[in-house]
């Protein structure tokens, strides 16, 4: 068992299954990169690992620890001990922007974990100056770029010290440069020994820095293994297709 398990874990909007019966386990430390057409699913899946989206049915378990099981979603407390194994980077920053940068990042691990202001604030500083911000701490989020938004994000996820670090398309509105810099980052979370989930579009990345790549596609998991596996040696024509940009 992995730190991070689902089993036949599905999913409807409507009249739409969106993910039907996937199961998929994140081992501790590993970095699995989520790919697939738009709209197969990824990100309804990484949302229900987060404990922001629900699933239909199925189970949802941190390493021997229930979110849901058979369906049912655990009481009040078994989720807030989950949701606090996790930390997530989303697409879109989801910065307070009436809040500072260091203030978005410290506000959680003082106020929702109990620590310390000061020395929370002193991590905070560190992690930044370790995202290539140093001294960014008064800044506002409107005065920040969208590479140095996410990096702010991903400060944040960290000064939470999570088991799991959940991305969702972290790199999807950044130009070139800025998505250099972020994967950089991620890359170098890897030495933490920190569990990490990415869904991503950047193939490159996925094939030199994940570990395992999971493939969706009609709302499963249609392939999984490592890079060398799924750009080399996979027989799926599906798969083939999305690498090459043809329609699965």
């Amino acid at each position: 068992m992995g730190i991070l398990n689902i089993e036949n874990v599905s999913k409807s909007f409507g009249s739409r299954r969106v993910l039907d019966s996937v199961s998929l386990s994140l081992e501790r430390g590993e970095t699995l990169a989520l790919i697939g057409p738009s709209g197969e699913g990824k990100s309804t899946l990484l949302r229900i690992c987060a404990l922001l989206e629900r699933a239909d049915s199925g189970a949802v378990e941190y390493d021997g620890l229930y979110a849901c099981k058979a369906g049912r979603y655990a009481g009040k407390a078994e989720l807030a001990a989950c949701r606090a194994r996790l930390g997530m980077v989303f697409q879109s920053f989801e910065l307070f922007p009436h809040r500072s940068v260091i203030q978005n990042i410290c506000d959680a691990p003082a106020v929702v974990q109990h620590r310390n202001a000061n020395e929370v604030r002193q991590e905070g500083s560190a992690l930044l100056a370790r995202v290539g911000l140093a001294g960014r701490e008064d800044a506002m989020p409107y005065q920040l770029s969208g590479g140095e938004k996410q990096r702010v994000c991903i400060a944040r996820a960290l000064c939470m010290h999570p088991e799991i670090l959940l991305f969702d398309e972290p790199t999807s509105a950044l130009d070139p440069q800025s998505t250099l810099d972020v994967l950089n980052i991620i890359r170098s979370l890897k030495s933490d020994g920190i569990s990490m989930m990415i869904v991503t579009h950047e193939m490159d990345f996925a094939k030199s820095a994940a570990d395992r790549i999971a493939f969706l596609y009609g709302g499963r998991i249609a392939e999984i293994g490592t890079g060398e596996y799924m750009f080399g040696k996979s027989t799926s024509k599906e798969l083939e297709k999305f690498l090459t940009g043809g329609k699965a």
